[in-house]
């Protein structure tokens, strides 16, 4: 039996990774087969783990004649679940109640409501008296960060790390600059590139200077990754991607989402569907399961904001010029060696080239591209579905665990 501690969720996804396998279409491997195991009519994309039947969509891996093996699969996850479920270790119960008369021992020493204003007013005049030698508004991060006691510290960290109503009123809202609907109708004297979109560069790159292929599925796949590295980080950073003072911190970050991809020194990594991309990038971004949401629902948020934007030609465009020229500032801030420096020149001129591909597939008068384009979407819709599906398929386990629990002899 595996660790006790280990959650539903993050079984059902170590047993089900293998049903993600997706199978190389230029393989040499004498075991691939030439049309869908289920269907009899497209070619296999999958391979299920337990029959390795392989088949080209959700719907065939969903069909009356996979049924056996699915349902033999769910009923093992069922009882895995039922089993694992025992009584926390008798320290767990020690802290909890624990805790429980701390909490008791605060709410008996509670003061009134005149010795409760002497202390606010003692703890404000304390925390002016910290703070009285020290510009706030320059002021080094770490030189604030110190000055506040472990409490407040502690504080803080719980409160940046929940989803505490009162966030937006401490932050301030951040509305992205892409939600914002495209006009379909512009005056005539408007410009041609709106003032809250990012601008171009003034040198566009050329995707067919830069390429002898024309794009491709696995290439528009990296493109709609790192639009999701854009979209997260202005999230993250509350639009201030390419703010000074957060530039060492960003630049980290970036490396962190898009360590596989535009900061890899491989010239390509190859995805096969967009419910590839969203798992990969959703197991690069902190704190995944913020909220309690699960990873699968940050990846069907990704997609669908990816997306949004793939649709709208000048705001893919923007977004990938925005991202460029956050790279060139970080190709410019201090390194302390030179593989750094060429490490960040060499993303730089890889983000430019997903710019260049951005330019060159949102171009109304190439309808060469009509059909790859249309590719994607339909494969944002079988990965949306995939992910839902599987989000669905985990509350309903979960349902029958806890009902064999309360029903079992």
């Amino acid at each position: 039996m595996e660790n006790d501690s280990s959650s539903f969720e993050d079984r059902l996804r170590i047993n089900q990774k293998p049903s993600n396998a997706i199978i190389d279409p230029d393989s040499d491997d004498e075991e691939s087969y030439e049309y869908c195991g289920i269907c009899q009519s497209m070619s296999p994309r999958y391979q299920c783990p337990r029959c390795n039947v392989q088949y080209c969509s959700l719907k065939c891996y969903k069909d009356e004649k996979h049924a056996e093996c699915t349902e033999k699969f769910y009923k093992a996850l069922v009882l895995d679940e039922v089993n694992s479920n025992r009584p926390l270790p008798s320290e767990n119960n020690q802290a909890f109640l624990q805790r429980l008369r701390a909490l008791e021992q605060d709410n008996d020493g509670l003061l009134d409501e005149d010795d409760e204003g002497d202390e606010d007013d003692d703890a404000e005049t304390d925390l002016e008296r910290r703070f009285a030698d020290l510009d706030v508004e320059n002021a080094d991060v770490q030189a604030l960060w110190s000055r506040l006691s472990p409490e407040e510290q502690q504080n803080f960290m719980q409160l940046v790390s929940s989803d505490d109503s009162r966030l937006p009123e401490i932050l301030g809202k951040y509305d992205p600059w892409w939600e914002t609907p495209m006009q379909l109708v512009n005056e005539i004297d408007a410009p041609s590139h709106p003032a809250h979109v990012p601008p171009l560069p003034k040198e566009l790159p050329d995707f067919k200077r830069m390429s002898q292929h024309s794009p491709s599925l696995p290439l528009l796949l990296n493109l709609l990754h790192s639009v999701m590295v854009y979209t997260h980080m202005q999230r993250h950073t509350l639009g201030g991607l390419q703010d000074s003072d957060l530039l060492q911190d960003n630049i980290a970050y970036f490396g962190k989402l898009s360590g596989d991809v535009l900061c890899s020194n491989a010239r390509q990594f190859v995805f096969h569907n967009l419910k590839d991309v969203a798992i990969h990038f959703t197991s690069c971004v902190e704190t995944p399961d913020k909220g309690g949401s699960h990873p699968y629902t940050l990846g069907m948020q990704l997609i669908k904001e990816a997306m949004s934007i793939f649709e709208q030609p000048m705001y893919l465009k923007a977004t990938m010029a925005d991202l460029f020229a956050f790279t060139v500032s970080a190709s410019k801030a201090p390194v302390r060696n030179k593989s750094t420096r060429n490490s960040r020149i060499r993303t730089m001129h890889k983000v430019n080239f997903y710019l260049a591909a951005a330019l060159e597939i949102s171009d109304p008068w190439k309808h060469e591209y009509d059909g790859l384009k249309q590719e994607i979407r339909d494969d944002a819709a079988v990965s949306l579905q995939y992910l839902a599906d599987e989000l669905s398929s985990m509350g309903k386990l979960q349902e029958a665990a806890k009902y064999y629990r309360q029903n079992m002899p």
